[in-house]
């Protein structure tokens, strides 16, 4: 016999997932000991919780696999909330193992309604986490633990991916098993999906494609989760229709290949915008279409298209903020295979014109431009990322964290076909590039793991950068100095005419010397002032063995350069541009002339 604790790390092993990522308690000293006690087993220990999830979350996307944490009880669950919530919105799988009270110590087990705590350090956690994990459960009994495993990680895995969370008492964990004798579980045989109908479907829609003139495949992460990323970029070749991709779609091409346009949305490129909004035909594969993708006056999105998509989840078609012609409620793999057969019995003729004119916004429109490149001090953060992308190689993971390096990397940086690029992206939350670039180095451990983040971000998960010593990880952390929060200034300066507060030293927020910070966690630290200085020292920090710090200082009122904006019409409304047209504003006569469809007049805009 085993204890329960010792039957869990077995079971991360035999899953294929030997890293877990941890903060030491005594509500999962058990689990602990079971993982000292297995050789198989790397443990990685975060120094918060928050920190941990997030690391956890990096490993899974990086390796399209699950994730592993281990919390233990009270805050170390409520700790890792954010990074589990981040996990949700963006289907990540994860499992979570959380230590509890004995059983009957805790409150769950109780029958007392109302009660708030009743173990040392406890807290009632299944019913925080419910809304925003796939399966939680307290494992109440020691011979279920199999069957809770299983089912945590089928569901994790299962339809569209995310977390789920087990709850395990103290003397659960100390319980004696026979391995042999546990109950597993067995997935109810759900109604597979109705072949005949999603053949239909796609049928129709093929036929709608060789109708089109204008076509547009919009492409979402649920390409990657379903595993299709190599017959997506077949099902494209074979379609040659112009590609636009989603935030969490970034990595899916090659930026050089013929048929991609760019990444659209309210902080995206012109000529994806151009594309989606000229377009007669809209299909969109594994992307939910949220509202900053769609822009915020979304009844204009891509308004003379036929819009189709294509989504595992049946409850992001049904939202109001997209009106869809077809809602085909499949995996991403399933439809793109069915329509590369008959892409290939059937062949496509290339809509030369449309695709010329996509070539020619893509080429008219770069972001990075001549006055960019002439930028020379302080240094803009569009060159930054501009030339990471010319410098890393296919065999790299480049991270992002929220502020204007999450939107600027979408922007500039082109990404190789083999390069993955990791960004929160539904949240936006602060601080995550570091954890994320963690969890990811322990995924991909013979890639070269680059991380961006801001001096403002940094600063939640700072102390990780003793995780990255400790560890000896070789990560090259790029921090962008733009004093404080960037993001914040430049929507109080657009909104409230300037008046700061909480995002600058005179506002109430500072940053320690980063200089004197990577000193004293006796990491190589490096500083980029200009652009000369940055064309000089990017390489040699890319290739150093060793994790290094490296503050890029930017400029502090960096714009995101397009992007739609708000208006202030001459009757004094102000209203939500439509994706085409992105500050700084085109002249009008320019605007008509790359329009096919008719442009919106803005003054009469919600008139």
């Amino acid at each position: 016999m085993i204890r329960v604790a010792d039957y869990i790390s077995s079971y991360l092993v035999n899953l294929g997932v030997p890293d877990v990522f941890t903060v030491a308690g005594g509500g999962i000293m058990y689990i602990l000991d079971g993982l000292r006690c297995n050789r198989n087993i790397n443990w990685i220990c975060a120094h918060n919780e928050a920190a941990a999830a997030v690391m956890a979350e990096g490993y899974a996307r990086a390796s399209n696999n699950i994730g592993a944490l281990l919390v233990t009880t009270g805050p170390g669950g409520t700790n890792a909330v954010t990074g589990v919530v981040d996990a949700w919105v963006d289907s990540i799988p994860l499992l979570v193992m959380s230590g509890q009270s004995k059983r009957s110590q805790n409150v769950y087990n109780s029958g007392i309604p109302g009660l708030r705590t009743l173990g040392g350090q406890e807290v009632n956690i299944l019913p925080i986490v419910q809304s925003f994990t796939k399966y939680s459960a307290m494992v109440n009994e020691p011979e279920m633990i199999r069957y809770h495993l299983d089912k945590a990680v089928y569901c994790a895995k299962s339809g569209r991916p995310g977390p789920s969370w087990l709850d395990i008492p103290l003397d659960v964990q100390a319980a004696l098993i026979e391995p042999d004798e546990l109950e597993r579980f067995v997935p109810s045989q759900a109604s597979p999906q109705d072949r005949g109908l999603i053949d239909k479907e796609v049928a129709e829609v093929y036929q709608l494609l060789k109708q089109s003139q204008r076509p547009v495949i919009i492409a979402g992460n649920g390409v990657r989760l379903s595993g299709a990323e190599g017959a997506f970029v077949r099902l494209i070749n074979a379609l040659k229709v112009p590609v636009v991709v989603s935030k969490l779609g970034q990595d899916l091409m090659d930026h050089q290949h013929p048929y991609f346009v760019g990444f659209g949305g309210t902080k995206g490129t012109r000529a994806a915008n151009f594309a989606m909004q000229n377009s007669d035909l809209i299909i969109s594969i594994g992307s939910r279409l949220a509202i900053p993708f769609i822009g915020y006056e979304y009844d204009l999105f891509a308004r003379e298209a036929k819009k189709i998509s294509v989504d595992i989840d049946p409850c992001e078609m049904k939202k109001k903020t997209i009106k869809l012609d077809m809602a085909i409620n499949a995996d991403a793999n399933l439809f793109i295979e069915k329509m590369l057969a008959l892409a290939e019995e059937d062949l496509l003729t290339e809509k030369s014109e449309w695709i010329k004119k996509c070539r020619h916004w893509k080429e008219k429109y770069n972001v990075i431009t001549d006055e960019i490149r002439r930028h020379t001090e302080p240094v803009s953060s569009y060159n930054l990322f501009d030339l990471l992308s010319e410098m890393l190689d296919g065999n790299s993971v480049i991270i992002a964290d929220a502020g204007t390096v999450y939107c600027i990397i979408s922007q500039a940086f082109r990404v190789k076909y083999g390069q993955r690029i990791i960004v929160p992206a539904a949240l936006g939350t602060m601080g995550l590039s570091l954890p994320l670039g963690i969890g990811a180095y322990y995924a991909a451990r013979d890639s070269k793991v680059v991380a961006v983040t801001g001096d403002g971000s940094l600063q939640m998960n700072i102390q990780e950068l003793q995780t990255v010593v400790h560890n000896r990880i070789p990560i090259k952390l790029f921090v962008v100095n733009n004093n404080g929060y960037l993001s914040i200034r430049n929507t109080q300066n657009a909104y409230f005419e300037g008046r700061f507060i909480g995002s600058e030293p005179g506002s109430g927020v500072s940053c320690p010397d980063l200089k004197k910070i990577a000193y004293a966690y006796g990491i190589n630290y490096e500083s980029i002032h200009s652009q000369r200085e940055l064309e000089e020292k990017l390489k040699g920090i890319i290739d150093y063995e060793g994790p290094v710090v490296c503050e890029v200082f930017t400029d502090p009122d960096q714009q995101i350069i397009p992007s739609v904006s708000s208006k202030v019409l001459a009757s004094g409304r102000m209203v939500s541009m439509p994706l085409e047209d992105m500050w700084p504003y085109l002249p009008r006569e320019e605007l008509e002339d790359e329009m096919i469809i008719r442009p919106i007049d803005y003054e009469k805009l919600n008139g």
